[in-house]
């Protein structure tokens, strides 16, 4: 039970640090050496295309495209 009462501390002081860390945005910085990105398995130009029909107009607003 002592080794659970200090990996329950152990998680929840790198919990309060997570918690305090500076976020703004998508400024992911606090993350850099901790995380993995893979490549998404599918396309959303592709996805909305089906849908698009000639007579419509579309503004793609936030999804990150730029």
């Amino acid at each position: 039970m002592n080794a659970e009462m200090t990996n329950q501390e152990q998680w929840r002081t790198s919990w309060k640090a997570e918690e305090a860390a500076s976020f703004s945005g998508w400024d992911f910085s606090h993350l850099d050496g901790r995380w993995q990105e893979g490549g998404i398995p599918w396309d959303y130009g592709e996805i909305v295309r089906e849908f698009l029909q000639d007579s419509m107009e579309l503004l793609d607003m936030g999804t990150g495209g730029g």
